[in-house]
């Protein structure tokens, strides 16, 4: 697992070799900026929106405006905002396609997923901003609609963020959650909010975190996997039968249980509905939902028991998952050969397909298949309706997005970004 909700410490390797400068924002700009031929470092996308780092402490995002874009609510009065494809022809006009400079400077690197984003600066500070309800002890929707300083999260070593629920990572090992609990996700038993940032007790010492809206799993030290949180379709890894019973009597796992039948992971995310993990030996294991196929096992049965992805060629190196619960589902890989492998029924798995190439049983593409046109790639991010990659070594590198632009958010005509 890398972009979807990156860890602190590999981007501090990348800012290392490939950063342009001290960056930062100039306070005299309207906020735009051209980056010219910056080498891109990363980028990061979430629902309707993405982000990109190109190397100089600066972050570029595009895409649906207010809340993901984190440009400020002035931002619509001096600048001519471009109608969404995917909007209501009723509605104002809301979207940005052109990559447009954040109010926050000298930035490592930036985690993303939902409707929400936060930016680690050098000095350690953290500025989020989008969608992040409950926020600040608040039990109502909280927007953050310009990059605004958390200091609750200054010490956190990785973080992981997903609209309600917001989890984070110390230098010991030890996770502390606040948001949401609906489903158990803080990890705290069952309650409706949890307003602070409480520590998930029972668990050993965690090296990475994945969270969604009401899941989280984190990878211990070991290699081992933990989960809490929603469990309707057994993607917490456990049996419907050991579950606990939070709203409506849906299942759930109100404390992190291990998942079994899983050893030596190095690598992990999760989507609402299911997860991967990915061994050391190149293997990624799914478990969940798999309405879509997205387990990639040849079959559309879902389950709480960890199996092997098949007919993927070559070894993986990185694993990424994105959905909406029932509606879209994707699972995704980097390979050994640096090439993009997908699954699910999402448009970022069916690139290049035509209808009638895909299984007729779900419309969805259910094992691994190539992606054309992105190659050499060396970083991924996936959304439920777009993917995007880093391409190419350190001194010529590209930034390639594709999927459904139905909120700009792709940036084909902002001479940044490819859309093979």
């Amino acid at each position: 697992m890398l972009p979807k909700y990156l860890t602190i410490l590999l981007p501090l390797l990348i800012l290392t070799s490939c950063s342009g400068g001290e960056g930062g924002t100039d306070s005299e700009t309207d906020g735009e900026t051209d980056a010219g031929d910056a080498p891109a470092v990363d980028i990061v996308v979430n629902d309707d929106a993405t982000c990109l780092l190109p190397g100089d402490g600066k972050v570029l995002c595009w895409g649906q405006h207010p809340i993901s874009l984190g440009l400020g609510v002035e931002y619509k009065d001096t600048h001519d905002l471009e109608e969404c494809p995917w909007m209501p022809e009723n509605n104002p006009p809301s979207c940005v396609s052109e990559p447009t400079e954040l109010a926050v400077s000298d930035v490592v690197d930036v985690v993303s997923n939902d409707l929400s984003s936060c930016a680690r600066t050098e000095t350690g500070d953290v500025y989020c901003w989008g969608e992040f309800d409950g926020a600040d002890g608040v039990s109502g929707n909280i927007n953050y609609l310009e990059p605004t300083l958390v200091p609750e999260l200054a010490d956190a070593e990785a973080l992981s963020v997903s609209g309600s629920l917001r989890c984070k990572l110390d230098s010991g090992g030890a996770v502390t959650c606040s948001g949401f609990n609906l489903r158990g996700q803080v990890g705290t038993g069952f309650q409706s909010m949890v307003e602070t940032w409480t520590r998930v007790e029972g668990l050993p010492p965690i090296q990475e975190i994945a969270v969604e809206r009401e899941r989280v799993c984190a990878l211990d030290t070991s290699g081992g996997v933990w989960c809490w949180g929603d469990n309707r379709a057994g993607q917490a890894g456990v049996a419907a039968e050991e579950s606990d019973l939070c709203v409506a009597d849906h299942a759930c796992v109100v404390q992190p249980a291990l998942v079994a039948g899983l050893e030596n992971v190095i690598g992990l995310d999760v989507s609402d509905s299911h997860s991967c993990a990915l061994r050391d030996d190149g293997v990624v294991l799914c478990w969940g939902d798999n309405t879509f196929g997205q387990l990639g096992n040849s079959t559309f049965e879902s389950t709480h028991i960890p199996t092997p992805v098949e007919l993927l060629p070559v070894e993986a190196v990185s694993v990424h998952v994105a959905n909406e619960y029932i509606t879209r589902a994707t699972s995704c890989v980097i390979g050994k050969d640096e090439k993009v492998y997908c699954w699910g029924n999402s448009s970022i798995a069916s690139k290049g397909l035509s209808s009638d190439q895909l299984d007729p049983s779900c419309s969805c593409v259910p094992s691994p298949r190539e992606i054309p046109g992105v190659d050499d790639v060396v970083r991924l991010s996936v959304g439920t309706i777009h993917a995007c990659a880093v391409s190419g070594d350190a001194d010529e590198q590209r930034a390639l997005c594709w999927g459904v632009d139905g909120y700009l958010q792709l940036g084909c005509d902002s001479g940044l970004i490819e859309c093979p």
